[in-house]
Formats: structure tokens, sequence, C-alpha cells
């Protein structure tokens, strides 16, 4: 057993059954959303192969979670917050689910983890089909 993978495994269980265990609102939405975002850019970061997979699966597992458990709206107008902090556009997600307040909490998220133009791009990817 890889011993990355099998912790990813582990770490992605507890999240399913965390995720279960409660209702989706804008703080369990940010959880379950940073379970997409920071492996997604993970898998760009590691140099190591067999880490970007495991990151890769962890932000798989993070996103069939989030189709599961989450609020369609919620996800949206997080969705569109993030990809407008990507890029600067909010893909179809509609103009009218552009949250200032979300903006600045994304941003502010990005800044903090200092992801460059590389994870921007494959985080917008990975998550625009939740717009």
């Amino acid at each position: 057993f890889d011993f990355f993978c099998v912790g990813d495994i582990i770490y992605s269980c507890q999240i399913c059954l965390i995720s279960f265990s409660y209702q989706c609102h804008s703080n369990n939405f940010r959880s379950k959303g940073m379970n997409v975002l920071m492996p997604t850019a993970m898998t760009s970061i590691h140099q190591d192969p067999e880490l970007q997979e495991c990151a890769s699966k962890t932000a798989n597992n993070g996103k069939k979670i989030l189709r599961l458990v989450c609020d369609k709206d919620l996800v949206k107008r997080n969705c569109a917050a993030i990809l407008n902090v990507c890029d600067g556009d909010a893909r179809g997600c509609g103009s009218d689910v552009v949250d200032g307040d979300l903006i600045e909490y994304w941003k502010k998220f990005f800044v903090n983890y200092k992801y460059e133009e590389k994870q921007k791009q494959d985080i917008a990817v990975a998550i625009a089909e939740f717009c």
C-alpha cells in the first residue's frame, strides 16, 4: 500500500461521515469546497507523480461529496465567487449569483495558500461543473 493514498482514502471516508452528519450551510460548504480546491491545487504543486495522483483522487472524492450533500444554490454562489477569483469570470453561473462577500472570502483564501496561476486554472476547471 502506498502510505499517502491510504491516508487519502481514510481522510475521504472521514469527510464522508462528517458530511452526512451535518446540513450544508455556508461554513460547511467552505470546508467541503476546500476538499476540492486544496487537493486540486496540490496536483500541480507536488513534483512526485504518486503524490499528484493521490491529490487528484482526493479532489475527485471531494467533488463526489460536494455533489451529494450541498444545496445547489449555495454551491453555485460559492463556485461563482471562486471562478471570479480564479479568472474574473463566473462562466455561466449568472451575475445574479456573484456575491461580493464570498469573492472576498475566496480571495483571502487563495492569497493565504499562495495559489499561483496554474493552481487557479486547475481549480477553475475542477469547480466549473458546479455552476
